[in-house]
């Protein structure tokens, strides 16, 4: 079993360099390929492939080889009168707001509590770790089950990096997360492992990463 809800997927890394759009695109190859794979196929029907809008959907849509809705439509109902209902979903890079955050827990309400749901470059712990404060967001991400619907999906495949502090964060589906420490030169650097997060609490905190990738560097395993 990938959990309650069902997977999450982040690749690849971002770091100072990359943009938002170049980790959407990023989302959008990942999550045509997870369309294609027999985990999630409906024989063409229910299955759909949730982008942020409209415009996107005209833009991206033709690639899937599938259903394409856009976030708004789906969590609204308000497909073309034609369109299958959503049996599965695998949203592409939510979280551009907090909004985004709330329409795929009312987009996957509508396709059914038992469906498969994927998420793509989601940022997921943000809604699940505290990131928003409570007194700003609690009546977009701590009210009518939003918080609890996170919780339910399981990292399987995790590639973040910490650019500031010089080091990855890895998961693949059912090891543990692994940190790793850039050693070396800038010519030539090594990754090391510096630290392993059980998978089963999710994401690690952002403190307790940052924590262990300085301690790498204090302990004289940094770049020469």
């Amino acid at each position: 079993s990938l959990g309650k809800r069902g997977p999450q997927v982040e690749a690849p890394p971002q770091t100072g360099r990359d943009s938002y759009n170049a980790f959407y695109q990023a989302g959008l190859d990942v999550s045509d390929a997870l369309v294609r794979t027999p985990l999630l196929q409906l024989n063409g029907r229910g299955l759909y492939a949730v982008l942020p809008n409209r415009e996107e959907t005209t833009k991206a849509g033709r690639r899937f080889r599938c259903s394409v809705g856009a976030l708004p439509a789906v969590a609204e109902g308000s497909l073309p009168p034609r369109a299958p209902k959503p049996k599965a979903a695998v949203f592409v890079a939510p979280g551009f707001n907090t909004y985004e955050y709330q329409q795929v827990f009312a987009a996957a309400e509508r396709c059914g509590r038992a469906a498969p749901v994927v998420v793509v470059n989601g940022n997921l712990d943000r809604v699940t770790s505290g990131y928003y404060p409570k007194p700003f967001y609690s009546s977009e991400l701590y009210q009518g089950g939003v918080q609890g619907f996170y919780k339910g999906f399981t990292p399987v495949y995790v590639v973040r990096a910490y650019p500031e502090a010089g080091g990855y964060l890895l998961r693949a589906f059912p090891e543990p997360f692994q940190l790793f420490f850039e050693t070396g030169n800038r010519k030539e650097s090594r990754p090391v492992r510096v630290a392993t997060f059980p998978a089963d609490k999710g994401v690690p905190p952002y403190e307790a990463i940052i924590a262990a990738l300085r301690k790498a560097q204090n302990a004289g395993r940094g770049r020469g």
